[in-house]
């Protein structure tokens, strides 16, 4: 029975605490909604924005003015009492715009509600001590509620802080799920690349500190800033690691067709003249009259035709195996079944490639370049064209 009435008292607690969640989850979306609302009556984002630019000029400009009767000794309650009032506004303009941003942002609606409520409760209970301001007869009142004022704005600044961070952690948590999707493509075009190791590696990094940011924002907003700026220098990186392993696999491509040019002292640009760029695992052959380019790991081929040129592979029987590069010319046709395969064709021809990865390809020379995906079998046709 004792044990049935702990059951059920958890069960209660843990529906309180749904209950409660939901409840908060309504009231902020009713506020991000008021506060949309309000944003509109003003003229959209960009009413906010010219808002908070006149009010910084107003700011900019009593400000001089202020330092100035200061310096001369002439500052009276009335000019700082003016002072405090035009730099409270600014702050509530700067809130608006805060507000704004997020709104506008593609940040899910769950976590704008949230943002929102916490900024609008921040930007009410500032506004509450700068009507103190406006309410303060003499230069003691006045001074006791700056005090006041100055303190409201250090507890907002933190609770800023950690929403423009929540802001960024939600953003590089979408730039990290795009960096991952461009990972897998880039794998399928170039295999066993020491840059996308390094890619993949910063991308996996940034994730965890991201992670690390997320648990440290709420006690600690400094160190999770810290996490994210680490991220965000992980993610350019890499970045520029992808960039580079892309221009690695076309600067490839075009290494192969010089060599193969040179190799065979064919040119192959006649109208009728078709090309293929396979890469990946499993069993590619081509079969016509061209150039054929083979560079593989733990491979197997077999041709016919004329050998031109063959590095590290080992051959017996007329079959190349092992790893390494070789060249094909002239009627040939050349079948290759290994790992981390890159086929380059210029001919005329049919091409059966089964396995994984990716391949480009022009039917004949004046047409485009077709870009596809390897999953299974297909069967290209290459040249032939008029």
């Amino acid at each position: 029975m004792a044990g049935m009435v702990r059951m059920n008292g958890t069960m209660n607690g843990t529906m309180e605490k749904v209950r409660t969640r939901e409840k908060n989850a309504g009231a902020n979306k009713e506020l991000r909604i008021k506060v949309e609302e309000r944003i509109k009556r003003v003229g959209g984002f960009r009413g906010i924005e010219e808002a908070y630019v006149k009010a910084k000029e107003q700011y900019m400009k009593l400000k001089h003015e202020y330092m100035k009767l200061k310096m001369e000794g002439k500052l009276d309650f009335s000019h700082e009492k003016k002072f405090c009032l035009v730099a409270g506004n600014l702050v509530l303009r700067w809130f608006d715009r805060m507000e704004a941003a997020i709104l506008n942002s593609n940040l899910n609606e769950t976590l704008k509600d949230k943002l929102v409520a916490q900024l609008e409760q921040e930007k009410i209970n500032f506004e509450q001590k700068l009507k103190l301001v406006n309410e303060s007869e003499t230069p003691q009142q006045l001074k006791q509620v700056v005090q006041e004022l100055r303190e409201q704005w250090r507890d907002a600044k933190r609770v800023v802080s950690k929403v423009a961070e929540e802001v960024a952690i939600a953003k590089l948590e979408r730039v990290v799920n795009v960096a991952e999707k461009l990972g897998d493509k880039l794998s399928e075009i170039a295999q066993n690349s020491t840059l996308l190791s390094d890619y993949n590696a910063k991308v996996q990094q940034a994730k965890s500190l991201i992670e690390d940011a997320k648990s440290k924002v709420s006690t600690d907003v400094v160190a999770a800033r810290e996490d994210i700026k680490e991220a965000v220098k992980l993610l350019r990186e890499a970045f520029l690691d992808a960039r580079q392993v892309v221009r690695e696999v076309n600067m490839h491509g075009r290494e192969i067709m010089q060599n193969a040019t040179n190799q065979t002292g064919m040119n192959w640009t006649g109208s009728n003249t078709g090309q293929l760029n396979v890469m990946g695992n499993g069993t590619f052959e081509f079969s016509g009259s061209g150039v054929v380019v083979v560079t593989a790991t733990n491979a197997t081929i077999t041709y016919t035709g004329e050998l031109v040129n063959v590095t590290g592979f080992t051959t017996v029987n007329g079959t190349l195996t092992g790893s390494g590069k070789a060249t094909f010319r002239g009627n040939v046709t050349v079948k290759v079944s290994g790992e981390s395969i890159h086929m380059f064709v210029k001919g005329e021809g049919k091409a059966y490639l089964s396995g994984n990865g990716t391949y480009m390809y022009k039917n004949v020379a004046q047409q485009g370049i077709q870009k596809e995906v390897l999953s299974g079998s297909v069967e290209i046709e290459i040249g032939g064209g008029s």
